[in-house]
């Protein structure tokens, strides 16, 4: 079902509405998506608030992020490794691959799913700390390790 309606809404989309149309339709739907997540992040904000917040569930949170960048580097690196052995990828290719791995909104609001219970504070807590990591950290210096790894060669002079 969620395949049908990807390929209806993308291709339907392109037979069915004009050009100037499609893209009013598209600049629509974004900011659509930038309300419903702001939204989302203004709720978790507040529930985030009302949760009782310790010393342990905050280190339980960095040593998460450590673990989910640890995850990250194994998920990406043994799969280009492998492909790389008939594929030659870009200088760089892996590390931006692995520091573009942005974890959101989805895993906060799942986080925020489970029902109460003993566990769900720390859950919670740990889920928070990773997605601000991954926002501020990751996020905000992705496009400098992107300039830095696809640095154009600098020219050389010839003598005549």
């Amino acid at each position: 079902m969620v395949v049908a309606g990807l390929f209806a809404g993308n291709h339907g989309t392109m037979k069915t509405v004009s050009g100037q149309t499609g893209e009013y339709l598209s600049m629509f739907w974004e900011i659509v998506d930038e309300m419903m997540n702001s939204v989302l992040f203004l709720l978790i904000g507040l529930e985030v608030l009302s949760i009782h917040q310790s010393r342990t569930y905050l280190i339980a949170g960095i040593v998460a992020v450590g673990c989910v960048l640890a995850g990250r580097t194994v998920s990406v690196a043994i799969p280009l490794g492998v492909i790389g052995l008939r594929i030659r990828f870009p200088k760089g290719t892996t590390r931006l691959l692995i520091w573009g791995g942005l974890r959101g909104a989805i895993s906060l609001a799942l986080a925020l799913l489970l029902p109460h219970g003993p566990q769900r504070e720390l859950i919670v807590t740990v889920t928070y700390v990773v997605v601000v990591f991954s926002v501020l950290t990751q996020g905000t210096t992705f496009g400098w390790l992107l300039r830095k790894l696809t640095s154009p060669p600098e020219p050389t002079i010839t003598a005549p």
